[in-house]
């Protein structure tokens, strides 16, 4: 009696000392919780962050890539439109020179005539005139010159200013005689193309091969600006057609020529718009440059970042280079705005997963704390089980409410913006459209799961009687759209009441149906088959073994299967086995199945699996027909 009180003193201190370390290891083990939650959260933003740096970039390089094709494109188109001009001129030229080798004599009436029947200024864009030179010796100048002076076929007293300029004595003379249209060529009637080195170096070439020949870039004599320009020519012969080159420096008598300015012909030729514009003549091997270009439009971007590219072309004996410029900054917000809302969007989903994940993973380790302080005091652990619950009710309120509040809005802009667009949308506006819409389906789908999948934990589950069948029966329609569109054939044995809560075993139904379909091989309409066999299993209690009754229900399908090492792993929250873009879900419907199988006081598992298809095993114990809540 003397040593009792001492003994149960002692006793009291052992129990304070070890409810004392069981306090200790609690607090270091709450201390490690919050910094695992953070961690955890924060992989789940950052992993957010970098798919959604990840799209951002390849949308962006999508654009750029599309920019470049449609600016090679349009370099392309350029250079076509401009070839397509010149082929015009080449049939013209062809023309004029049909015209003075069909005639003895063409006079000036006769070329007005011709260049009016063309219409040449409308039908042949870009061209400044059409000629006819005459090859005049030296000793008929003045003989020349007087007959021009006298022709008054158009103009009442013919020309009596007309001289041929510039003549060398003694020398043969190149001479522009006919020039349509009059006007604005004043100065270009009676010059001498022979006292031109260069344009005279083409004459001579034009003789000799009896081809399509162009001068070397000139500033053409009736030239008021700075434009550069051409002589395209055609010799024409009397008699016609001479075969050898002593032949035709024979019969020459005259050229046929069209005049063009180079940024007429251009501008005339439609080619598409550009920020910058050069052209080069490269004949002989001369290198492109600015300071040598015949032809220049635009600003020559050097600092900023622009698309480039060149083009070659070759016209009669002259070889061109065209360089075309486009500045990025020309594609604006209108081509880039897309970029914009998926980094936007990218950013809201991070941060509203992260806040999920966090949330979730805060009620868990508060739960898993709150079970190892059990010890301690149950009305502590009471008390904090109820602020978990407080907060897993907040979280459901957040998550149905706040959560999807951003993706329905997201839904609601994408389609006021297409029935804003109407039928100006293009292609591409879209095709980035439909995919903000999928994306957000994608998330408002994902919130929902993950609301069910956090609700099913702390939901109280009514036991009643319940008909299998009628569940089946509701299962048939809920998924005969789903069924019908991809031909499956849902088989459905006998099956059994047993007690349970009948909304969330229709849920595993629907779930494992659905996912049948959805994993079905596509060389073979979906088969699901749905037995149930009766069963025993030996447990283990405290005072001997006993013998439980089991109900077995099968889903079997003949999809893809699932291979041995992702049997376990499948029924994981957001565990996928194929690309969202391959097969679309949330991860969380078969983790549903087993929570609610196993909150059934049951078990789900795959029996077998091949490349034939899957069987998903689910046992529930055979209670008897009784109501009762948990």
């Amino acid at each position: 009696p003397m040593n009792q009180p001492r003994t149960d003193a002692f006793s009291r201190s052992e129990e304070g000392r070890q409810i004392s370390g069981g306090n200790a290891a609690s607090v270091k083990a709450n201390q490690r919780f919050p910094t695992l939650e953070k961690l955890a959260t924060l992989a789940v933003l950052l992993t957010g962050l970098a798919l959604t740096a990840f799209v951002f970039k390849l949308v962006s390089d999508t654009h750029y890539q599309r920019a470049l094709d449609r600016f090679e494109q349009g370099a392309t188109d350029g250079v076509n439109s401009l070839s397509a001009t010149l082929r015009q001129h080449t049939n013209l030229i062809l023309a004029m020179q049909g015209l003075f080798h069909a005639s003895d004599y063409v006079s000036r009436t006769d070329f007005r005539k011709f260049v009016d029947t063309l219409d040449a200024g409308k039908l042949f864009p870009g061209t400044s005139g059409l000629s006819w030179n005459q090859l005049v010796y030296a000793d008929e100048i003045a003989a020349f010159e007087a007959e021009v002076r006298s022709d008054d076929s158009l103009v009442e007293g013919g020309y009596p200013d007309f001289t041929v300029r510039p003549v060398v004595a003694g020398e043969d003379v190149m001479v522009v005689k006919y020039i349509e249209p009059m006007q604005g060529n004043e100065n270009a009637f009676g010059f001498n193309s022979a006292a031109n080195a260069a344009r005279f170096s083409a004459v001579e070439e034009a003789r000799d091969t009896g081809a399509l020949t162009l001068s070397s870039p000139i500033t053409l004599v009736q030239e008021k600006g700075s434009q550069k320009g051409y002589l395209m020519m055609l010799p024409t012969y009397r008699p016609v057609s001479p075969t050898t080159l002593s032949e035709r420096r024979a019969a020459f008598n005259g050229l046929a020529v069209l005049v063009f300015r180079v940024g007429d012909l251009i501008e005339a030729s439609r080619m598409p718009e550009f920020t910058y514009v050069q052209v080069n003549d490269v004949t002989g091997g001369v290198e492109p440059s600015v300071e040598q270009a015949i032809h220049i439009s635009g600003q020559l971007q050097n600092d900023a970042e622009f698309l480039q590219a060149t083009r070659n072309i070759t016209i009669g004996n002259r070889s061109w280079v065209l360089m075309f410029q486009e500045s990025l900054e020309q594609r604006g917000f209108g081509e880039r705005w897309i970029e914009v809302v998926i980094a936007c969007l990218g950013i809201l989903v991070s941060l509203l997963a992260a806040s999920l994940y966090g949330s979730l993973a805060s009620s868990r380790e508060r739960a898993l704390a709150q079970a190892q302080t059990l010890t301690v005091g149950l009305h502590e652990a009471n008390e904090e089980l109820s602020r978990s619950n407080a907060d897993l009710s907040q979280f459901a309120h957040v998550a149905s409410h706040d959560l999807q509040t951003p993706v329905r809005n997201v839904i609601s802009a994408v389609t006021l913006l297409e029935e804003h667009l109407g039928d100006d949308i293009d292609s591409e506006t879209e095709e980035y459209l439909g995919f903000l819409r999928k994306s957000s389906d994608r998330m408002r789908t994902l919130v929902s799961d993950l609301l069910e999948y956090a609700r099913l934990g702390r939901d109280a589950i009514t036991f009643e009687p319940v008909e299998l069948d009628s569940i089946l029966n509701e299962v048939r329609e809920t998924t005969s759209e789903l069924c019908s569109s991809s031909g499956t054939q849902l088989q459905v044995g006998p099956l059994p009441r047993i007690v349970g809560d009948a909304r969330q075993l229709q849920r595993v139904f629907e779930n494992l149906v659905t996912n049948a379909i959805k994993y079905a091989e596509k060389d073979r309409p979906p088969r699901i088959v749905i037995e149930h066999r009766q069963a025993q299993q030996d447990t283990q209690q405290r005072h001997g073994s006993s013998t439980t009754d089991f109900i077995e229900l099968t889903v079997s399908d003949n999809g893809q299967g699932i291979e041995e090492t992702f049997r376990d792993t499948v029924f994981l929250p957001f565990r996928r086995l194929h690309r969202h873009d391959e097969i679309p879900g949330s991860g969380l419907g078969l983790g549903i199945c087993k929570q609610i199988v196993e909150r059934h006081g049951g078990s789900l598992s795959i029996e077998s699996s091949s490349d034939q298809g899957t069987t998903f095993l689910i046992t529930l114990p055979d209670r008897p027909h009784v109501h009762a809540s948990t």
